[in-house]
C-alpha cells in the first residue's frame, strides 16, 4: 500500500495485525522486508506496521526531502494517514536518529506509548568514547564518508555484498541472506543513499535523550564492547531505558527472531 505525503513523494508501507500497534523503521539503505521473520509472530499480539523511507525499496524515487527531521515528518504524517494511536516506535541503525527526531519534533503530541532503538548511534560523527560509528574520527572523518560514496557509486553490487556480509554475525548467515540483503540494498539508488547518509552523520541527538519520558527498550549485539558501550550510553542518558543485549551482529530482529520477538512482546505487555 502507498500513501502521499505533503511534497508529493510515495511511501509504500506494509500493515498487518490488529491491536496496539508497533511501527518498524528500517535502517540505511534498507527496506521494510528487512522485518519479515518478525512481522507473522508480532501480529498475533499488535498490528505491525512497516515503511520504505522515501527513495527507499518500493516508495518513489524522488530526489527532495532526504534528510532525517524529513524523513521523521513522513513518520508523522503515516501516522496521521492511518489515525494511529499507543505506539511503540522502533527504530535499527540509522532509523535512531529517525525515531529521536520524531520525538523532537512531535513528541507533544502523545501518541507513542513506548521506543525501541536498535543497534545505533544518536550522534555518528561524534568523538566520543562510547560512540562506536566508523566515521567519527576527529569529529567527523569526511574523507572516510567521501571514499565511501566513490565506492558505492562506482560498483554498488560490490560495496552492497560487503555491507551485507559485515551486518551479519559471523557463522550465522548464509550465500542466501548475503544475496537478499544485497538486492534490498540495491532498491535504493547510491545518490540517494549517500543523500541521507551524508546529513544522517552530520546529526546530533544526545541533547534529545534526556527528554524522553517514554520506556525506551535498547539492543545490542552481545559480545561487541563498541556497540555495547553505545548501547548502555544511550539506555542511562533516557529516564526508563533497558539495555538488552542479543547474541547477534547488526540485525538481532533478523538473525535471532524468535529471541527478539518474545523481548519486544514482553517489554510492550509489560507497560
Amino acid at each position: 500500500m502507498f500513501f502521499k505525503t505533503d511534497d508529493d513523494a510515495f511511501l509504500y508501507y506494509q500493515d498487518a495485525g490488529e491491536g496496539n500497534p508497533i511501527v518498524f523503521l528500517h535502517g540505511w539503505s534498507c527496506t521494510c522486508d528487512f522485518w519479515k521473520r518478525n512481522i507473522k509472530r508480532l501480529s498475533e499480539e499488535f498490528r505491525v506496521i512497516t515503511i520504505d523511507f522515501r527513495g527507499h525499496g518500493a516508495s518513489s524515487k524522488v530526489l527532495h526531502g532526504h534528510t532525517i527531521p524529513r524523513y521523521a515528518r513522513d513518520i508523522k504524517q503515516l501516522f496521521e494517514y492511518l489515525n494511529l494511536n499507543n505506539i511503540t516506535l522502533i527504530g535499527w541503525s540509522m532509523a535512531v536518529t529517525v525515531v529521536l527526531s520524531y520525538y523532537e519534533q512531535y513528541s507533544e503530541d502523545g501518541i507513542l506509548k513506548s521506543i525501541g532503538l536498535i543497534d545505533g548511534t544518536p550522534a555518528p560523527f561524534l568523538d566520543e568514547e562510547w560512540n562506536y560509528h566508523r566515521m567519527k574520527k576527529n569529529g567527523g572523518d569526511v574523507f572516510k564518508m567521501n571514499k565511501e560514496i566513490v565506492d558505492y557509486v562506482d560498483n554498488p553490487r560490490y560495496f552492497a555484498a560487503g555491507k551485507a556480509m559485515g551486518w551479519l554475525k559471523e557463522g550465522m548467515s548464509t550465500k542466501e541472506d548475503i544475496e537478499w540483503i544485497t538486492n534490498e540494498i540495491l532498491k535504493t539508488p547510491p545518490w540517494i543513499s549517500y543523500a541521507i547518509f551524508t546529513d544522517f552523520l552530520h546529526r546530533d541527538y544526545t541533547s534529545v535523550l534526556n527528554s524522553i519520558e517514554l520506556p525506551v527498550i535498547v539492543f545490542c549485539p552481545k559480545n561487541r564492547q563498541d556497540r555495547y558501550l553505545t548501547g548502555k550510553y544511550i539506555a542511562d542518558k533516557v529516564s526508563k531505558g533497558r539495555l538488552v543485549e542479543i547474541d547477534s551482529g547488526h540485525l538481532p530482529f533478523y538473525e535471532k527472531p524468535k529471541e527478539f520477538n518474545e523481548i519486544l512482546i514482553s517489554f510492550i505487555k509489560s507497560l
